[in-house]
């Protein structure tokens, strides 16, 4: 950081206090920061200053509080304004540099999110992510441009043989010399996605996508990402985020057709609300059911003990 100078068009009048010490205990206001992310930790100076011919030690002044307050309250909007400033640059630099050393596609593939699902009889416009079930399959990947995609699934009960699933899936299609590229949909996809930057032939076919569960609303999180994943092409505009513009990484609309989950939960419907709390016999793990709110109709689809909740009709 450099030093800076910040200058005060506020006058504060001095006189000496009447107990020794008084200012430094005002002084104690700076420190109150509010909802600012920094402090302000002061210190005085050891030379006095002089007040009607009396050389006065800077503890020993003194000066209204509620002028100190309104001064400090400028002081933390104009350095929160000059950090910002001074943050932006850094973050921008950074990306800047993290995307020179990142070897990108010639014109990276921006599908619409309604082409990367898989084929579901409960489901007309397509199950988004790949499940347990879909990779146990064997279920062709969704393809665009010369490229698989793999979105991975958000929730899944046991997230460990998911993951083997996964690399499984990734190895063999890297192997046979496919161009993958891998949705990450949640936080705790980034341990499995770096795993597979060690796959065989992941130099050269694999990628990732930010899907649409994956937060990320600022450059700092767009720094985080593209330092632990070279690579990532682009993002999908979150469900909580919406519309933001950051500098580095395309953030594409979903597009139409798509069909979001609503509601996602390691709570199994058919057992919690069918069956009293317990797994029914026989149970495929598998189980849809239309229900209605007003005049709204949803789809509840248990896949792999996992309930998910749609919309009737993709928009």
């Amino acid at each position: 950081s450099r030093p800076h100078s910040l200058l005060s068009r506020e006058i504060l009048p001095l006189q000496a206090g009447r107990k020794p010490g008084g200012f430094a205990k005002v002084l104690e206001l700076l420190a109150e920061s509010g909802d600012w992310p920094f402090r302000i930790l002061p210190s005085l100076a050891q030379e006095p200053v002089e007040v009607e011919g009396q050389a006065i030690p800077l503890a020993d002044l003194f000066v209204p509080p509620s002028m100190l307050k309104k001064a400090k309250n400028e002081l933390y909007e104009a350095l929160g304004v000059l950090l910002d400033e001074e943050g932006r640059g850094d973050q921008e630099r950074i990306l800047a540099s993290l995307a020179e050393g990142t070897s990108y596609p010639p014109s990276p593939p921006r599908p619409p999110r309604a082409a990367l699902v898989f084929p579901h009889p409960s489901l007309p416009a397509g199950l988004p992510f790949a499940t347990p079930r879909a990779l146990a399959a064997g279920t062709p990947l969704p393809e665009w441009e010369g490229y698989l995609w793999l979105p991975l699934a958000p929730l899944v009960l046991d997230f460990e043989a998911y993951g083997e699933a996964v690399r499984k899936r990734a190895g063999e299609e890297l192997a046979r010399g496919r161009k993958l590229v891998v949705g990450l949909d949640a936080f705790h996809h980034l341990d499995l996605a770096e795993s597979l930057l060690g796959l065989p032939g992941a130099a050269e076919g694999l990628s990732f996508f930010g899907d649409i569960h994956l937060y990320v609303a600022s450059v700092p999180g767009e720094a985080f990402w593209m330092s632990r994943l070279p690579g990532i092409l682009f993002l999908y505009a979150s469900m909580e985020a919406g519309k933001i513009s950051c500098p580095a990484l395309p953030r594409l609309d979903v597009g139409k057709g798509f069909m979001p989950p609503l509601f996602l939960s390691k709570g199994c419907y058919m057992r919690h609300n069918l069956f009293g709390g317990a797994c029914p016999p026989g149970c495929g793990k598998s189980y849809t059911d239309p229900v209605e709110d007003r005049d709204r109709k949803y789809k509840v689809l248990v896949e792999d003990c996992i309930t998910m909740v749609f919309q009737e009709e993709a928009p």
